[in-house]
């Protein structure tokens, strides 16, 4: 019983990323909503200088845009209310907090949907996807820049669906440059493998359980003793 619960309750997605370009929808819904007494972001160069994802348990207006499976909200510039580090971040770059999801596929959704709406952004302000350089980088997440026991951490939230920062930073540059992501070697057997040997299991549990219902009582006394 076990193993049937499972199996239909509890889907798995062992590649995030395969699983969203498996997925032909990749439709971003983005609703613009305006601030009382916002005004235009003045950033310290004149323009954004990268991306900084940071998970958001709700919607809030401390970060520029919220994502999650449904769409996108994009804000202006945020509240009072917001951290003197965020403030700071605000200042440099666009926040773009992720809510967050309870199952897999919802979270496969937020992430689409966080890709290319990072990916759109980089575009309009003329910044390439870096992750890595010291320089030039345009991607981080929010404990990439802010140390604090307060703020929550990225990849302890990807983590719970076998994700990280890099798998993300991937599918942002997927986006921005057009092309599909190659999975690793083996990688689309083992899904399919998973897929076959859950369907068997649920099968088995379902035979294990009939048999066991009308194996005669003999038996059982038989296997007790």
């Amino acid at each position: 019983m076990i193993v049937i619960f499972c199996g239909l309750f509890f889907p798995e997605i062992p590649n995030i990323n395969t699983y969203i370009n498996s997925n032909n929808e990749h439709h971003l819904l983005i609703t613009k909503v305006k601030i009382a007494g916002d005004a235009p972001i003045k950033y310290r160069h004149n323009h954004p200088e990268g991306v900084v994802i940071s998970q958001t348990i709700k919607r809030t207006d401390t970060v520029h845009a919220y994502v999650s499976k449904d769409g996108v909200i994009q804000m202006h510039l945020p509240s009072k209310s917001a951290t003197d580090s965020h403030s700071k971040i605000n200042t440099r770059y666009i926040q773009v907090g992720v809510g967050e999801e309870d199952n897999a596929p919802n979270f496969a959704k937020s992430m689409d949907n966080a890709a290319i709406y990072t990916a759109n952004l980089m575009h309009k302000y003329h910044l390439k996807p870096d992750a890595t350089s010291y320089n030039n980088r345009t991607l981080y997440s929010l404990n990439d820049l802010v140390h604090s026991k307060n703020s929550t951490n990225l990849d302890d939230y990807f983590g719970r669906f076998g994700y990280s920062s890099v798998q993300f930073y991937n599918l942002v540059s997927q986006y921005y440059y057009n092309k599909a992501i190659i999975p690793p070697f083996g990688l689309p057997i083992f899904e399919r493998l998973i897929i076959v040997l859950k369907i068997f299991g649920i099968i088995g549990g379902f035979v294990l359980i009939i048999i066991s219902i009308f194996l005669p009582s003999a038996f059982w006394k038989r296997w007790w003793q």
